[in-house]
């Protein structure tokens, strides 16, 4: 047994902290906290007693709480490689990304190549914060002392897609694939980076091996089609969420001041021109962070919003919404009852759900008579449904013009408008609005 053995024979504080970290994993919060309380009038000045708090309030859904557990170790502790990525964690979740990436660096630095835990995380931090060469680096760290560790290898390869280095990610997914042929992480990364590649053939084998192994899994579907020269009806849900969260908390200044986002204002104008008494009751799919109140402003009718995204729903909490639901829009129509509304929007919602047809019928159904509906597309000139290389879906005038009106609804009245501007260039939308015959 050698030195370090002995003092940690007589190192109570880590003794009562693996207590107290097992306590958090059992959910025993309230005894987790006890025991750290009393370990820190026992050893005020050890910095690990915080590394756990961090824990325990992460468990308890305290953010503020981490943050100031890890702020509190890293200055007791600057120069601990623990409590750097720690902390760097922290001011990654909080989106501080500059200085977690610094912190990450310091605490990468201090480490050897096999410390596992640091280095991984270092390379989430790194993730975060879209530095793929610091992520790179690190992986080909770790790589360097378990050079066929098929994680490693797995993250090297999504990396890889990340930094557009297609052959690269091949590679990294190549050599998983040769030890575990139906590995479906490395799998799915080949497939993309095929795809990606125009090697559509190699892709929908990908995507077939895919779909054999989880059938139930409708991304792998929607890329085999794809890969098979088709359009898909619609995106899956789960693609739109990954889209959403990239930027959920600066959707607004990222799409209203960048990209120019016009939509939801010129909507809210059509709104109040043709109720401008303000007492139309409003539903509003894919509300997101609730833009469309913003415009509208207060009104004597009322106002609901649908998305499928917390986050989206968090924040349109305070522009006017009475009521905000979490769920996907097909499910919101399928389930409201008749004639609740006299106004429909989705604002840049079809372009990531794709077909408007099947949703035309219950859009009818659950207006009032007289009741608008007002929508909004990227254009094709090509074709009635197109899905573009952005993973939106681009829907022609004359497309929407007939499925609303063979779903019911009269009076549509198309409107151009320059939906957004990507790259300095504008993508060419429009407006669809029609009405619902009154009976009779």
């Amino acid at each position: 047994m050698n030195l370090r053995s002995f003092s940690e024979l007589n190192d109570f504080v880590r003794h009562g902290l693996r207590n107290a970290e097992a306590l958090i994993y059992k959910g025993e919060l309230r005894t987790a906290a006890e025991t750290l309380n009393v370990l820190h009038r026992q050893a005020p000045n050890d910095w690990r007693i915080h590394l756990i708090a961090i824990q325990l309030a992460e468990a308890a859904g305290n953010t503020a709480a981490a943050r100031q557990a890890a702020e509190r170790a890293v200055s007791m502790a600057p120069e601990a490689s623990t409590a750097l990525i720690e902390w760097a964690r922290v001011l990654a979740r909080d989106g501080e990304h500059d200085k977690a990436l610094d912190a990450a660096r310091k605490a990468a630095g201090k480490v050897a190549d096999d410390d596992e835990l640091v280095l991984s995380r270092v390379v989430a931090v790194a993730n975060a914060a879209g530095d793929w060469n610091l992520a790179k680096e690190t992986l080909l760290r770790a790589l360097s002392v378990r050079a066929n560790d098929h994680n490693v290898l797995r993250a090297l390869g999504y990396n890889a897609l990340h930094r557009r280095a297609l052959d690269e990610a091949l590679d990294w997914f190549g050599r998983v694939l040769a030890d575990l042929p139906e590995d479906e992480i490395a799998l799915a990364g080949r497939a993309w980076a095929l795809l990606e590649q125009g090697k559509n053939e190699a892709a929908a084998a990908d995507y077939q091996t895919l779909l054999r192994l989880r059938p139930d899994f409708p991304e792998y579907a929607y890329y085999g089609a794809i890969a098979r020269g088709e359009t898909p009806d619609r995106q899956p849900n789960t693609i739109t969420e990954r889209i959403v969260a990239g930027y959920a908390s600066q959707f607004d200044d990222l799409v209203v001041h960048h990209l120019g986002y016009y939509a939801p204002r010129r909507v809210a104008e059509i709104i109040h021109e043709t109720w401008p008494a303000k007492n139309a009751s409003i539903l509003d799919l894919g509300c997101g962070t609730g833009l469309l109140g913003v415009y509208l402003g207060p009104i004597e009718g009322s106002l609901v919003g649908v998305d499928f995204s917390q986050t989206m729903l968090d924040q349109a909490k305070t522009r006017g919404y009475d009521r905000l639901h979490k769920c996907d829009l097909r499910d919101a129509l399928r389930d409201t009852p008749p004639q609740q509304y006299e106004v429909i929007v989705a604002c840049d919602v079809f372009v990531y759900v794709g077909r408007l047809e099947p949703h035309v019928p219950d859009i009818a159904r659950i207006l009032r008579p007289n009741g608008m509906v007002a929508l909004t597309f990227e254009q094709s000139e090509t074709a009635p449904l197109e899905l573009r290389r952005s993973g939106r879906y681009a829907h022609s005038v004359d497309g929407v013009t007939q499925a609303l009106e063979a779903g019911g609804l009269t009076e549509v009245r198309i409107e151009p408008l320059t939906l957004r501007y990507e790259a300095g260039a504008p993508i060419a939308g429009f407006i669809a609005t029609a009405r619902k015959r009154p009976p009779g």
